[in-house]
């Protein structure tokens, strides 16, 4: 992920993460502290096998942060799942990537069906590092016109 933040020659990235590991040279993550309560979110959502969410403080924290920016990258999709709150309220184009092992396991549940729909309508581009995964993340729900082959997302 490094390579793909400190790559960018012509942007000027905001690096948001709710955690960090390892010394980053050139751009410094922001840190969103998790709630409190996530552990128990994520026990309520074994239950009603549905994804779950950041709560609307980490939300808020997250946008205020993003504030000056023109495009929103989620790294990973499954990860876009969570953050629902976010994408509902993002007042700028969203882009959410998948590279491979986020297609499994909670994102192919049927109680994901819901939220992945919600993820990929309220995304403008969904970018996949293979063909392959373009067909796995299409069978998950995304509309065809949304998704791109990008082999690297950056070089």
């Amino acid at each position: 992920m490094y390579r793909h933040v400190n790559g960018l020659n012509n942007f000027h990235p905001v690096l948001i993460a709710q955690k960090s590991k390892g010394d980053w040279p050139g751009v410094c993550p922001q840190l969103v502290p998790r709630s409190a309560f996530r552990e128990a979110r994520r026990r309520i959502s074994r239950l009603t096998t549905r994804p779950w969410q950041v709560s609307e403080r980490e939300a808020r924290r997250i946008l205020d942060l993003a504030s000056g920016c023109r495009l929103l990258h989620i790294f990973f999709g499954n990860t876009a799942v969570h953050l629902l709150p976010v994408l509902r309220r993002a007042r700028l184009p969203v882009l959410v990537s998948f590279h491979g092992s986020d297609v499994a396991g909670e994102m192919a549940a049927p109680g994901s069906h819901a939220a992945l729909v919600e993820m990929f309508a309220r995304s403008a581009l969904v970018a996949c590092r293979s063909q392959h995964l373009l067909g796995r993340v299409r069978a998950l729900g995304c509309p065809p016109e949304k998704l791109r082959v990008m082999r690297a997302i950056l070089p």
